[in-house]
């Protein structure tokens, strides 16, 4: 027996879906991705289900789930060829199956249309299977690795008897399988160990099938890239309306889905939350903590979480320990994506009173996720960017320089749409050395603002080589107990005078950024000491810090309006009148830098 029924705007659960195509049918769009919609009438032996759909000429992308009563029949992807030309897809039952039929659409790209459905049902004979089979028959995997094996009945038309008991018949006690026939593999298993796994006919004893499973060994992905966008007022505009949200960060996921020829070992993970609201443009929920990853183009939801603060410490370590352990990698990269503020922190959540993430609390963030995935500091984690404001500070790297290889920040204020990520994306998906990978965000971004020879470009980029930090705070720090005295000598108002001279960030005009968020370019500040007659004993001092900044600052981009920018900034701040106060007390702790010296200085001379 056969029987239509269309989709009409009736059938669906979500009061937002239901506009008619072709006078016929319903329209679901990213933004209400997981619409579904279940038949009025329950049918009895369903056969299969043909879902009669299109997409938005070659844009929808997705997938169409169908259920008969609380069984999932099966998930199928969505196929763009036919654009708006209605197409079939069939979802195959056993004939046993009773129920209402439910159609959940999960859209993931423009819009997909159901046009109509056609069940075919009716009474079956009771047929019991003759054999049976797994798929797969053999399988490998590694340490902690898990796969579900799947049952194949002879004849296709069985439709009873068909429960199965699992169990490891032979082999090593490593390998185990569930009663839902999920293969696990211990993490302390070793190379070559073997099982047998056996699915047996729970009412029909002597038929059965087995699996034989080989552990080999661990092998990872080149990259995974963790994304942590915390939307704030850049994805929202300050509202909690969709239609009025400025919409950045979705931007940026935008450009992402642009890159094409991404490889299987190459993940981009992505946790957004910390906005009042989101673009509907991907579906994001302001209501949760959303993890999703990329692949082939497409935004693929992994979990929601409970809606967290994003400036604590404890949601960063929460996303970046669960980001390894799922998607592990030779090469593990984290960019923080929001605002910054340099010594003030960065990831500022406008749910939960602009909190933000202290540089202290990464790093605790960052510790954490070592000692829970019993990670050695030498081994470390590749880069760690921020794509925020002001964040190119020394105390910042230094910190950063215990777990990461490679740093990349901006010195200045960044234009609020952040990186360019389809112009660097891809040099990440051909496995570039991550130097090349890094030094294609700084050429793009910079290049987008206008150009390295534009006056009116004051965006900078610059990307440090962590492992020289050492030596550079230690050349720091040695030039820093040098001329300590010597600013005593000098006066604490020349001193200031002479800083005031030095490259600040942070506003448009100085006294902001001298003030409020107190940095000032590193290697700036060393050339104007060196050239001051005062410091003239200190000079060997001097020029052991300007090389070892040299070492330590890999490559650095600017607009020809960012004047004296070298890469790389140190905190000196310095009233003036304005009215704005750095808190240096709060913002400059024993907790917040290891610069010990140059925090005496700081704390003696600035203001």
């Amino acid at each position: 027996t056969s029987k239509s029924w269309a989709a009409t705007p009736a059938n669906w659960t979500s009061g937002q879906d239901g506009a008619g195509y072709l006078n016929s049918g319903v329209q679901v769009t990213s933004a209400a991705s997981g619409a579904n919609g279940t038949s009025p009438t329950s049918y009895s032996a369903v056969q299969s289900v043909v879902v009669n759909y299109c997409t938005n000429a070659s844009k929808g992308a997705g997938s169409i789930a169908v259920h008969v009563g609380s069984t999932q029949i099966s998930s199928q992807s969505v196929s763009t060829n036919g654009g708006t030309t209605g197409r079939d897809m069939t979802f195959t039952s056993n004939g046993s199956l009773s129920g209402n039929i439910k159609i959940t659409v999960t859209c993931t790209t423009n819009s997909i249309y159901i046009i109509s459905c056609t069940i075919n049902y009716g009474t079956s004979t009771p047929t019991n299977p003759t054999s049976i089979s797994l798929s797969p028959s053999s399988l490998e995997l590694a340490p902690g690795g898990s796969k579900t094996l799947a049952v194949n009945y002879t004849p296709a038309s069985a439709n009873q008897n068909k429960e199965v008991t699992w169990s490891r018949y032979s082999g090593s006690s490593n390998i185990s399988v569930s009663s839902a026939g999920v293969v696990s593999i211990n993490a302390n298993a070793t190379a070559g160990n073997t099982a047998v796994i056996r699915a047996t006919l729970t009412n029909l004893s002597s038929i059965y099938a087995q699996c034989t499973v080989t552990v080999v060994e661990q092998t990872q992905d080149d990259q995974t890239i963790l994304l942590y966008i915390c939307g704030s007022d850049l994805e929202s505009n300050g509202q909690t309306s969709s239609s009025s949200a400025a919409g950045y960060a979705s931007g940026d996921i935008t450009e992402i889905l642009k890159v094409a020829n991404q490889p299987d070992d190459v993940n981009v993970v992505i946790e957004t939350g910390g906005a009042k609201c989101w673009k509907t443009t991907h579906g994001i929920n302001k209501s949760y903590l959303e993890r999703y990853h990329v692949r082939n183009k497409a935004l693929v939801r992994d979990s929601q979480e409970t809606k967290a603060n994003m400036g604590l410490s404890s949601t960063l370590q929460s996303f970046l320990t669960w980001g390894v352990q799922t998607y592990p990698a030779d090469r593990i990269s984290l960019i923080l994506w929001n605002h910054g503020g340099a010594m003030r922190g960065v990831c500022y959540d406008e749910n939960y009173s602009s909190d933000s993430l202290t540089n202290s609390e990464v790093k605790t963030a960052v510790a954490n996720t070592f000692t829970s995935l019993g990670r050695s500091t030498s081994d470390k984690f590749e880069w760690i960017g921020y794509d925020a404001c002001l964040m190119q500070v020394q105390d910042i790297a230094e910190f950063n320089s215990q777990y990461f290889n490679y740093m990349i920040a901006s010195e200045e204020s960044e234009a609020g749409a952040g990186w360019d990520y389809d112009n660097w994306l891809d040099d990440a998906y051909a496995k570039k050395t991550t130097p090349n990978i890094l030094k294609a965000i700084v050429d793009s971004f910079i290049a987008e603002q206008g150009g390295t020879s534009s006056t009116s470009n004051d965006q900078t980029l610059s990307y440090l080589d962590l492992s020289y930090m050492a030596a550079y705070k230690s050349a720091w720090e040695t030039m820093s107990s040098t001329i300590n005295s010597l600013i005593s000598s000098y006066g604490k108002n020349n001193f200031q005078t002479l800083m005031k001279t030095c490259k600040c960030y942070g506003s448009d005009s100085d006294c902001e950024g001298y003030s409020y968020f107190g940095i000032l370019d590193a290697k700036d500040v060393l050339n104007k000491i060196k050239n001051t007659s005062a410091f003239s004993s200190a000079s060997t001092q001097l020029t052991n810090a300007i090389n070892a900044f040299t070492n330590v600052v890999a490559y650095s981009s600017c607009g020809r309006g960012a004047g004296n920018s070298y890469g790389l900034c140190c905190f000196f701040p310095m009233t003036d009148g304005s009215g704005y106060t750095c808190n240096t007390s709060s913002v400059y702790t024993a907790s917040q830098t290891n610069f010990t010296n140059w925090r005496s200085i700081v704390t003696s001379y600035g203001s």
